[in-house]
């Protein structure tokens, strides 16, 4: 099997084996209490953690860095919530998105960008006990795949694979960070990593449904404009992937 092991709170995770964590939320007050409260349950299933806290979306120095996972205010004075959520997305910053409100009619407006989860300020203490439980299972089943790329084997996490195309009889993949080539088997890779999201779309291409930002009969747009091919022979099992995806 090409998938080998899970690997265990933050061993063998990008940004240096650090846990990154975007906060973004107009109120002081809250966030330095959401913060502690987060840190204090946290700190069990992470041993590094970096945070990022800003009180006004519209700081260019959000955009500096890839994040595990962001918590942002849906309803900021400056800037729409929601918005922010598809443009940290698009840019492949963040995948993870946490909305926090005290306006509990949002959270079918959130839906539109599929976030993580939502944390209503009404019931906060409940809801954060809910994503603490849902945090830790996603952690403990992180799935990581050995890829042998120019002489070296290197361990990376299936989260981070954006898509995957043959180039000259070799296999390509794309992760957040930097592009791998190796010798295996399109075919051999997408049959042993299908259930974890993967899914071919073309004769060359397969994709991380994670990554879809929107697609067509023709083509997928994925997080960080890539355009990739969607031949008809593969649509199908594509919508099919997806669907349960988006449903999950």
């Amino acid at each position: 099997s090409l998938i080998k092991y899970l690997c265990p709170r933050s061993e063998a995770r990008g940004n240096g084996g650090k846990m990154h964590i975007l906060i973004i939320d107009d109120d002081e007050m809250f966030i330095k209490k959401f913060k502690n409260d987060f840190d204090h349950r946290f700190d069990a299933l992470c041993d590094d953690t970096n945070y990022f806290v800003y009180t006004d979306g519209l700081d260019k120095r959000i955009f500096d860095y890839k994040y595990d996972l962001a918590f942002l205010d849906i309803d900021l004075k400056t800037v729409d919530g929601i918005a922010l959520a598809e443009k940290l997305r698009e840019k492949g910053k963040c995948q993870s998105i946490i909305f926090i409100s005290s306006h509990s009619y949002l959270v079918h407006s959130s839906l539109i960008v599929h976030p993580y989860f939502f944390i209503r300020k009404s019931e906060y203490e409940s809801d954060l006990s809910i994503l603490f439980d849902l945090l830790q299972r996603s952690l403990k089943e992180k799935y990581f795949v050995p890829i042998k790329s120019n002489g070296m084997t290197k361990v990376v996490n299936l989260n981070s694979i954006v898509y995957v195309h043959v180039d000259n009889g070799f296999l390509k993949i794309h992760t957040l960070d930097e592009i791998l080539e190796t010798d295996v088997l399109l075919k051999k890779f997408v049959e042993e990593t299908n259930k974890h999201g993967i899914v071919r779309v073309h004769q060359s291409y397969a994709i991380n449904v994670t990554y879809v930002l929107s697609y067509t009969s023709k083509e997928i747009t994925l997080a960080g404009n890539n355009i990739i091919p969607l031949g008809r022979a593969y649509k199908q099992s594509f919508i099919d992937l997806y669907a349960e995806y988006l449903i999950q």
